[in-house]
């Protein structure tokens, strides 16, 4: 109260369909994050029927490959947008957070070409156990074979993320043809 702010609410979905547990891991490990490519946790707290919620910075952007696209990025500006993004990656990796979700929906470039990490979901703190015990909601052609097995998973993940990445804005397709 007292101030204004704009911000991207999430709320715990009735159906149940993501659990409370990661839900509020997700954001005690926001919480941790302080880079200005990550988007901040503004606020979080429990609903009057006991669900939790919280509120993100707002990130008024486009995914990373749509912004390539639509500003006809040049192979360095490209690379240059990847850089950035896994500063923001190993600011993470540096507070013992991975994202494990890499992919072009979850990087977002704002209107002054700022890129943004979002969506710490299914992020893991690596301070904990290091298996993979609950099947992740992930996005295959950027999941690194360690998240699709369940093996013991660390920064690569997240390295094997980022260059997927980087392949599909140099390539213009992602690296795994799942057709």
């Amino acid at each position: 109260g007292g101030f204004e702010q704009r911000g991207a609410l999430k709320l715990m979905r009735a159906d149940g369909a993501l659990d409370t547990a990661r839900f509020e891991a997700e954001r005690q490990v926001l919480a941790r994050l302080d880079h200005p490519g990550i988007a901040r946790l503004l606020d979080g707290g429990i609903d009057a029927d006991g669900h939790p919620w919280m509120v993100m910075e707002r990130v008024d952007g486009v995914p990373i490959d749509q912004w390539a696209a639509a500003t006809v990025a040049t192979l360095e500006q490209r690379i240059t947008a990847m850089i950035a993004v896994l500063d923001a990656v190993g600011s993470a990796h540096r507070m013992l957070v991975l994202h494990r979700d890499l992919k072009p929906a979850n990087v977002l470039v704002d209107k002054d070409g700022r890129e943004r990490v979002i969506d710490f979901g299914i992020a893991k703190r690596m301070d904990l156990s290091d298996q993979t015990a609950e099947m992740l909601p992930l996005s295959a052609p950027y999941a690194a074979p360690e998240l699709l097995t369940g093996a013991p998973v660390g920064p690569p993940v997240d390295v094997y993320g980022a260059a997927a990445m980087l392949y599909e804005l140099a390539a213009g397709r992602p690296p795994v043809d799942l057709s």
